[in-house]
């Protein structure tokens, strides 16, 4: 992994020492799920249900997001999207703003990923 990449990542709130744990230090591996985030359909399915009001479907799409960010260690995104799926989940008020922070995490770490994909 790229010195700019490991960087860009910490910029994103990963924490890599901790990550790279949690994949017993395989990079390679680490990097194969990495660059396949951007095909993992739940934020299409959570964007999906929040415009459609589907409080019920976006809260499970939001706390399968919340796993996969978590598993990825993708620390911003797996906080916002924690915190919207807490809201959604109590059926409370704010999750407009809540949404819009995942989708501005989900974008970037979703950048990138795709400047540094030929890296892979």
């Amino acid at each position: 992994m790229t010195e700019e990449l490991k960087n860009k990542l910490k910029e994103n709130g990963v924490d890599l020492n901790a990550t790279m744990a949690r994949f017993m230090g395989m990079e390679a591996m680490y990097k194969k799920f990495l660059f396949r985030f951007t095909d993992d359909p739940n934020y299409g399915e959570l964007k999906k249900c929040m415009e459609s009001g589907d409080v019920d479907k976006a809260y499970v799409a939001a706390h399968t997001l919340k796993g996969v960010a978590g598993n990825l260690g993708l620390g911003d995104l797996y906080a916002s999207s924690a915190a919207l799926a807490d809201v959604l989940r109590q059926r409370g008020s704010g999750t407009e703003e809540l949404f819009a922070k995942v989708t501005d995490n989900y974008h970037q770490i979703c950048e990138v990923i795709a400047a540094h994909k030929a890296d892979a």
